[in-house]
């Protein structure tokens, strides 16, 4: 999936507040510049900030139905992005340059759709083979240790998490069936491990 988090990115509202506090004077003008008969499919907007002699720009453009927002408001959801971009020129931009406006559109792009469902796809797949694991192996690893894997599981949240799981489980069945270390050098990695579950 996308590698962000909406969370960490500042809405253009935040952003407009913070300009608008610190520049009373300040003016924001926003022209449409695709050509209006394309209106109902795309829009280009342009921004302009200018106060005390500054001049700051953005751009922003948005196809109609392009995502949740879009089906309905792709116009609105346009300026607001170009407004977006002006003040991130003007020096108004968080943490992190792009708005959560600009991430929301990178987020529903075909490139970022198509990784989420690569990444489902590979979640659901290490979730199933650590399912399969835990069943096969219930015997072997006794009743609570599978209900405790099977919660652990259940609670991983994301494709790294349910991996995680899926190796510790697959550590402890080859721990339970490689049976008592032979050479001193198991034997000594199986003294320390002992020695780390006391504490």
């Amino acid at each position: 999936m996308a590698n962000f988090n909406l969370d960490d990115y500042e809405p253009v509202d935040q952003r407009l507040k913070r300009f608008l506090d610190d520049h009373t004077d300040a003016s924001i003008t926003t022209n449409v510049v695709s050509p209006y008969e394309s209106i109902n499919e795309w829009v280009v907007f342009k921004a302009v900030i200018t106060w005390d002699g500054h001049t700051f720009t953005g751009f922003a453009h948005e196809k109609h139905g392009d995502g949740f927002v879009n089906k309905g408001s792709h116009v609105e959801n346009c300026e607001t992005s170009a407004i977006g971009r002006a003040l991130a020129n003007a020096g108004y931009s968080g943490d992190k340059r792009p708005s959560r406006e600009e991430m929301e559109k990178v987020q529903r792009s075909p490139a970022a759709q198509n990784q989420k469902k690569y990444f489902e796809d590979k979640e659901a797949k290490a979730r199933q083979k650590a399912k399969d694991m835990i069943a096969e192996n219930r015997e072997l690893i006794g009743d609570d240790a599978a209900f405790d894997y099977e919660t652990d599981l259940e609670a991983a949240t994301d494709f790294d998490a349910v991996v995680a799981v899926g190796k510790e489980l697959k550590a402890e069945i080859q721990r339970l069936t490689e049976g008592p270390p032979k050479t001193k050098k198991q034997k000594a990695e199986a003294m320390v491990g002992d020695t780390a579950d006391i504490y």
